[in-house]
């Protein structure tokens, strides 16, 4: 947290929503002469009775304590202990300092929205406004309702004058992206937007960042993150950062209902999620997400993305040879690589080698060119699919119109059509995504 962030004055604004401030002295700094009760079935008494200690000791300190303590009906989102844990060292002791009373009712005043909301009310809003005038994000994601990036610990209790949710991250004022990202601990990532330039892109448009975080950057191979630093390579790395940004605002629930999105480059990234562990960006691990900018959204990943590849270099790979050759016969491979979304299911090439003979000799043949074309376009499915995505009993519709079946027959191996298993998952492509198998698909009719 910075305490420079954007401050609030709260006064007009509990004027104009009905709520009155408690007893301020000119001479106090604006802290709250006269603090409210803290009886177990006060708003305050029943965050402390919670163990929430720091909280009800700033919201003290705050001159948001009237309203907390007012018969308003008011809804309160309050970091647990863990959250205030989080802070940077000093951060804590810097919002007891009176004279930050600005950058406290900031963090306080974000923290309290008017009105009784449960947590079924809240899940049906897109944002809510707070009593310090600000707007937080409400996303739900694998039935946790986050709050501008913090996840809902505990909900719905009821103190005498509203309602009461923790949270287990401190409710901060939102930052410019770039300063942002040094708050929230990815100064690698900064550092090579500043080298390439891209800081004014960022600060400019409505984008979400998928940020690496400095481990990701530290594992790369060696020599990579040198590269990457070098300013003779400014062009390379400005493509590779921007393969970690999105156009528009899109919490994690859109995200991963979408299963794609075009990134700043135009390639496309592919979502994936089993309903159990993190979501995955191109298979790199999402650790924690819809962090608000005053642009736009971060999302933590545990990774570096790669530069997606062409279907083209995807098929420089060795053991693909054999379906490059056909790929070329059949003048299909540029029909694919317009396509907007696809899977590719690529049969390598002992799967090709396994054919009856003759087979293969007979499908490059002219006279055979639509038998190819059909055979190839029943190999690519119609939209992406990453493989934490598919499960057992999916019916994956092809570019030729027919379908593949997946299947898991008990083994924690998923199949396809139960002739073709998986040899490699998850080559990105700049429109899709492909998966190596080990047998061709609809080969009974060759």
């Amino acid at each position: 947290m910075q305490l420079l962030r954007r401050t609030l004055t709260p006064f007009a604004l509990l004027a104009a929503s009905g709520f009155l401030v408690s007893c301020v002295s000119d001479d106090d700094a604006g802290i709250v002469a006269a603090p409210p009760g803290t009886s177990e079935t006060s708003m305050l008494g029943r965050a402390a009775a919670l163990g929430l200690d720091t909280f009800v000791e700033l919201a003290e300190r705050s001159t948001f304590a009237g309203v907390l303590g007012d018969t308003n009906p008011i809804t309160v989102f309050a970091p647990d202990e863990a959250a205030f844990a989080a802070l940077a060292p000093g951060e804590l002791d810097a919002l007891r300092d009176p004279q930050n009373i600005a950058a406290l009712d900031a963090i306080i005043g974000r923290s309290i929205v008017p009105g009784e909301l449960s947590a079924a009310v809240i899940e049906s809003f897109g944002n809510l406004a707070t009593v310090g005038g600000d707007l937080l994000q409400v996303d739900v994601f694998n039935s946790v309702i986050h709050i501008d990036g913090a996840a809902m610990v505990s909900s719905d209790l009821t103190p005498d004058n509203g309602i009461l949710h923790t949270v287990d991250r401190v409710l901060e004022v939102p930052l410019e992206p770039m300063a942002e990202l040094r708050d929230e601990g990815f100064g690698i990532f900064a550092d090579l937007v500043e080298l390439t330039g891209l800081d004014s892109e960022l600060n400019l448009n409505a984008i979400t960042v998928l940020a690496p975080t400095d481990a990701a950057f530290m594992a790369l191979p060696p020599g990579e993150l040198a590269a990457l630093m070098d300013v003779a390579n400014a062009a390379d790395t400005s493509k590779r950062l921007r393969t970690h940004w999105l156009g528009g605002l899109l919490p994690i629930s859109r995200l991963v209902e979408d299963g794609s999105r075009l990134n700043a480059e135009g390639a496309l990234l592919i979502v994936g999620w089993d309903g159990a562990s993190s979501p995955t960006v191109n298979g790199a691990d999402l650790s924690s997400f819809n962090v608000p900018t005053t642009r736009g959204l971060i999302h933590r990943l545990e990774q570096v993305i790669d530069t997606p590849l062409t279907l083209d270099e995807a098929l420089g790979d060795p053991s693909l040879q054999t379906l490059e050759t056909l790929l070329f016969a059949s003048s299909l491979q540029p029909v694919f690589e317009m396509a907007p979304a696809i899977t590719v299911f690529a049969p390598n090439n002992d799967a090709f080698s396994n054919l009856a003979p003759g087979v293969f000799d007979s499908l490059v043949q002219p006279m055979n060119l639509e038998i190819l074309r059909t055979l190839l376009r029943s190999h690519v499915g119609a939209n992406a699919l990453a493989f934490p995505s598919l499960a057992g009993g999916d019916v994956i519709m092809t570019l030729e119109g027919t379908e593949i079946v997946v299947s898991d027959p008990g083994t924690g191996a998923l199949r396809l059509d139960d002739t073709a298993d998986f040899v490699a998952t998850d080559v990105y492509l700049t429109n899709g995504v492909l998966h190596v198998i080990n047998a061709v698909l609809a080969a009974d009719g060759l």
